[in-house]
């Protein structure tokens, strides 16, 4: 659970797997955001965890990214772990940045030739 020190936590956890899911379904910001009645911004303050999701955003999410509440809602030893370090948690996102980077350009070719 989170923890005093960092109520927080849950939704950055929420937010990192929200975009891994995301990304690995090759579904854009702007598009999550129109299925679930978000703005884009939202959706990008989400993923950040800059923003709190409401439990009906949740299930919309899980069901515009095709998956079960449980591959969304982060579990506590997810939440524990997202709380062990500012430097941890800092090179998982630079990781994950690199990731989105190198996907980026495979996305947009497959984008293209779907039209």
């Amino acid at each position: 659970m989170p923890s005093a020190r960092d109520p927080e936590a849950i939704y950055r956890v929420f937010g990192q797997k929200l975009r891994e899911l995301r990304v690995r379904k090759q579904i854009p910001q702007q598009e999550l955001a129109t299925l679930s009645g978000l703005t884009r911004a939202s959706i990008a303050n989400i993923e950040s965890g800059r923003q709190r999701v409401l439990l009906h955003q949740v299930v919309e999410f899980a069901a515009a990214l095709k998956v079960d509440l449980a591959e969304i809602v982060p579990q506590n030893s997810e939440i524990n772990v997202g709380r062990e370090s500012a430097s941890s948690e800092n090179e998982y996102l630079r990781v994950l940045r690199e990731n989105l980077v190198a996907e980026l350009p495979k996305a947009r070719r497959s984008r293209a030739r779907a039209r």
